[in-house]
């Protein structure tokens, strides 16, 4: 059980630090992305399943793990987000269905301190957008 999180785990990081869907691989400007930022491909296997059933109960029965937070990626993808009990083991799953297929793949997984493997920012802070700035001279007309 341990070495199939540890084999995850692997995956996982392989897929963070190399996301084709940060950029072009070879692209100098990451197609795209800020300087100092650039997109890598890298081949290798992920654990998927025929649909978001047969692997959640895997997570379930193997690593007692339950989905406890998902959202839509796009109109046919969502990520799931699961845990055990003590949020000390996380899986993170991506879900499609397209056309009458459906697959679910595991695309991170480990094992953190107890607590420490889902943690929900319950106050956060989002940014405030930046602010176009028109011509000088374009601003609101101001009555005399």
């Amino acid at each position: 059980m341990v070495e199939m999180k540890a084999l995850l785990l692997t995956a996982a990081l392989t897929l963070a630090t190399n996301s084709p869907a940060l950029g072009q691989s070879g692209s100098p400007s990451g197609g795209g992305l800020p300087e100092g930022m650039y997109g890598n491909q890298a081949m290798f296997q992920l654990v998927c399943a025929g649909g978001i059933q047969r692997l959640s109960n895997w997570l379930a029965n193997e690593f007692f793990e339950t989905p406890v937070a998902m959202g839509d990626l796009s109109a046919t993808s969502r990520y799931v987000i699961f845990t055990n009990a003590d949020s000390s083991s996380i899986s993170i799953v991506v879900h499609k269905v397209s056309g009458g297929f459906e697959e679910a793949c595991i695309i991170w997984a480990g094992n953190a301190s107890p607590g420490g493997g889902f943690i929900l920012n319950e106050s956060p802070v989002w940014p405030e957008p930046k602010k176009e700035e028109g011509p000088k001279g374009s601003g609101p007309e101001v009555e005399s």
